[in-house]
């Protein structure tokens, strides 16, 4: 009897933790994206959303803890990426032609290597800094010398962030689909190219228009049409439309605090609170990891976007730029329609020739 007494809490504890440590991934999304966006914003640091993209994107494509080898690995990347894609803006800075053809290039190169494997880290970083530094060095007037420097400064300050986020969270993995895997043919260079001239035609019409929410279109737009072949399978288009458009509507309370002028730690909390109830939706609807992905840097951007303009418009603004997503969306998955009959057969059915 006195055993059993002893064990009832030891049991007790022992059905808490699996639940606490099946929150802990979710938590370090949410709190370490979303922390550092809010306070960087408050003292006004440029660029406050460099560091949460760049979070957001290692610890949904990542979900283990990373090794500090890779991490090393991945900072390098980012830097000689930068410095390699700013020299060629600077050295091609006169012609238009030159410019355009290497971030071609770039994107390329990374959505090939994202096609081989959806999970590539540094494909997906690729990606992410080759429109990057386009928008910046276009709608900010970015000085291309100092740009990868500050990409860098903000590439490590996410990995201290992550380290900072399992120390706090332990243990625990996101509970979501694995990612289908597809075998590439010569239909898939076809994708690849018709996503990378895509990509490119969205930058050039957003910078003819001089459109202010040009980096949260075409990362939201990059993410989604990335993928070798997201309309197969369980994960259809219907899919992908509805993670984003959840993006979207789990942001609309946030922007209704903002519009009340609420303290940006209230705002803080709430965009806390909300992540964490957003991707609880979305883990218990199995999503992939790619389509997690897609979800929780939509929503970074959206909330960066709500709470980054002042003024009596802003609730309209806003809107508008809520709408601009939905727009992008539908845009990539009519690309995709168009794509996806382009031979793609699953990797498991590949016959070796012995």
């Amino acid at each position: 009897m006195g055993e059993q007494g002893h064990t009832v809490p030891e049991k007790a504890c022992m059905q808490q933790r699996p639940s606490l440590a099946a929150a802990n991934p979710l938590l370090r999304v949410a709190v370490g994206t979303l922390v550092p966006l809010f306070v960087l914003q408050y003292f006004e640091v440029p660029l406050p959303m460099l560091v949460s993209v760049f979070t957001v994107v290692m610890l949904t494509l990542m979900p283990g803890k990373p090794s500090v080898s890779l991490l090393l690995q991945l900072t390098a990347v980012v830097v000689v990426a930068a410095l390699v894609q700013s020299s060629a803006g600077t050295l091609l800075g006169g012609t238009g032609t030159g410019t355009w053809l290497f971030l071609f290039a770039v994107l390329f190169y990374s959505l090939s290597r994202i096609h081989l494997n959806p999970k590539d880290v540094v494909g997906t970083m690729m990606m992410i800094l080759g429109i990057m530094v386009s928008v910046l060095q276009f709608q900010y007037a970015m000085t291309l010398t100092n740009l990868p420097w500050l990409l860098a400064l903000a590439f490590i300050s996410a990995i201290v962030i992550i380290y900072l986020m399992f120390w706090l969270f332990p243990g625990g993995e996101l509970e979501v689909s694995t990612d289908i895997s597809w075998e590439v043919t010569p239909s898939h260079w076809l994708k690849v190219l018709a996503k990378a001239l895509f990509i490119m035609l969205i930058i050039f019409l957003l910078m003819s228009v001089d459109s202010s929410h040009a980096l949260l279109i075409v990362i939201t737009l990059a993410s989604l049409i990335k993928d070798p072949n997201p309309l197969a399978g369980s994960h259809n288009a219907r899919q992908r439309l509805w993670t984003t458009w959840l993006a979207v509507v789990y942001s609309l309370p946030l922007l209704i605090a903002f519009w009340l002028d609420m303290h940006w730690w209230l705002q803080m909390i709430l965009a806390i609170a909300l992540a964490l109830w957003l991707g609880a939706a979305a883990t218990a609807q199995k999503v992939s990891m790619a389509e997690f992905q897609l979800l929780m840097s939509g929503f970074v951007m959206l909330v960066y976007q709500v709470t980054s303009h002042q003024g009596a418009a802003s609730l309209t603004s806003s809107l508008m730029r809520l709408g601009s997503v939905l727009v992008a969306v539908l845009l990539g998955m009519l690309l995709l329609s168009l794509l996806s009959d382009l031979g793609s057969q699953k990797s498991i059915d590949k016959v070796k020739s012995t």
